[in-house]
């Protein structure tokens, strides 16, 4: 039982050693610089927000979108929040981009306009 625990605690703290959790501005600031990571993180981001414990909304990317085209609509999406978005955890401005661009409720053909 004793090592079960201890087992249990060591498993914690590797897997929120490997987790990065920044502001929205770190984030922007570590996307310029590596866009693989970034790809990543709005991956992990947009599964959250739609299988999440609080999923919130269908996303629905166009088909054929590469994770470049992600990254670049996502980051710019981002960019033209701050310093609004700054100091938010950077998840959730990440979320708060997916929604606002891809869900599914949003108006078709209206992808370049922020309503």
């Amino acid at each position: 039982m004793r090592w079960t625990a201890l087992l249990l605690l060591a498993a914690a703290v590797v897997a929120s050693a490997n987790a990065w959790s920044g502001s929205t501005r770190d984030f922007l600031d570590r996307c310029e610089n590596d866009q693989a990571w970034c790809a990543n993180e709005i991956g992990q981001a947009r599964r959250a927000v739609e299988r999440g414990v609080e999923a919130r909304k269908k996303i629905c990317i166009p088909q054929g979108t590469s994770d470049e085209d992600l990254v670049t609509a996502v980051t710019y999406w981002i960019g033209e929040q701050v310093p609004t978005l700054d100091h938010k955890p950077h998840a959730e401005s990440i979320a708060a981009a997916i929604v606002s661009l891809y869900g599914c409720d949003r108006p078709q053909g209206m992808e370049g306009l922020d309503l």
